[in-house]
């Protein structure tokens, strides 16, 4: 049974309540090729092809080639294929229950070289959704946004959903959160002036797991991963001192389907694992215990500012996922296992 496929089966069981709620249902998966919303939707085909649940899925792609990456020929038996630049007005038809809106790319490489890009695909994409689910009989969207949006948070050991930080709009490196706070405005705004409409926002952490893009991706999880599947020893570009806390790829699935059947009209959850904060220097330590004889060599910088252009610099503070531990939702994956799921889903 490979990774993906033992997850899978985890998840179905873990979701049962919340998948029957999907039968009868349809689900429109905007930008179905990044690394979240792949392994979500082969998650959904799953589902289908073990028939836990039965519901009509249309996943969007900017090609036949993207698409191909990331699902086979037997798994578009199972789904509706369309394929869109979500900056372009939608040549749509149907009607669907949930909209989950998921196109945009936020990696440091992407957000250095063409960061109006990152605004325009996140503030064209919404638009563009929104004008085309204003028409729906009734449907929610489900958006997801990002923790950097906080911004910096003074006097607040933890943030809560309703928080409010600030962020600098001269930075350049603001593009992305910044259009991810327009984006939740234009949200709410919506669903203010349509009655047929309504929302999740998912305000994601530090996700990794099977399928995120390894190949000189700037994050550091993911160059970590690329660089211990080489197995040529791991050079950081700091002294390893910043501290993160990494959310396993099926928990923050678990919290996003979850939050998408909520019934509520207006919804804001941040979904994240607090419960085992680590400096980039621990991580390394661990995946060189796990996997020896792929990391023979450890190498850090002398300071802790990497200071590349990409980076999102704020100091830690700490998520709170409070509100998404009220749906029965908590981080099932231990941070050793999920590197070791991760890891081997590319070896």
């Amino acid at each position: 049974m490979s990774i993906l496929e033992e997850d899978f089966r985890e998840l179905s069981q873990r979701l049962t309540p919340e998948l029957s709620q999907l039968n009868g249902k349809s689900i429109l998966l905007i930008g179905a090729t990044g690394a979240i919303s792949s392994y979500l939707g082969r998650f959904l085909i799953n589902v289908l092809q073990t028939k836990v649940a039965s519901f009509q899925l249309a996943l969007t792609a900017r090609s036949e080639e993207s698409l191909k990456k990331y699902y086979s020929e037997v798994d578009k038996s199972f789904f509706k294929c369309i394929f869109l630049d979500v900056k372009e007005p939608f040549q749509l038809t149907g009607q669907y229950d949930y909209i989950i809106f998921a196109a945009g790319n936020a990696d440091p490489k992407n957000i250095v070289n063409n960061p109006l890009d990152i605004i325009h695909t996140n503030y064209l994409g919404l638009h563009n959704t929104i004008e085309f689910a204003k028409k729906q009989t009734k449907t929610k969207i489900v958006f997801f946004s990002t923790r950097e949006i906080y911004g910096m948070v003074s006097n607040k050991s933890v943030i809560e959903e309703d928080d409010i930080g600030v962020l600098n709009p001269l930075n350049f490196r603001s593009c992305y959160p910044e259009v991810k706070k327009l984006c939740e405005n234009m949200l709410e705004c919506a669903v203010e002036s349509y009655a047929n409409l309504s929302y999740s926002i998912l305000r994601l952490a530090h996700i990794y797991g099977p399928g995120m893009n390894i190949k000189n991706d700037g994050r550091i999880m993911n160059d970590l991963v690329e660089m211990t599947v080489n197995g040529k020893g791991i050079k950081l570009l700091s002294d390893g001192s910043a501290v993160r806390a990494f959310c396993y790829i099926s928990d923050a699935v678990t919290g996003i389907i979850k939050a998408m059947l909520v019934n509520e009209n207006k919804a804001v959850f941040n979904i994240a694992n607090e419960t085992e904060a680590k400096s980039i220097r621990e991580v390394v330590t661990l995946i060189q215990e796990i996997f020896p004889a792929l990391v023979p060599s450890v190498g850090y910088a002398q300071n802790s500012n990497a200071n590349s252009k990409g980076y999102f610099f704020t100091s830690r503070t700490e998520l709170s996922t409070k509100r998404l531990e009220s749906l029965g939702w908590k981080p099932e994956t231990s941070l050793a296992e999920g590197l070791k799921k991760t890891i081997q889903s590319y070896l």
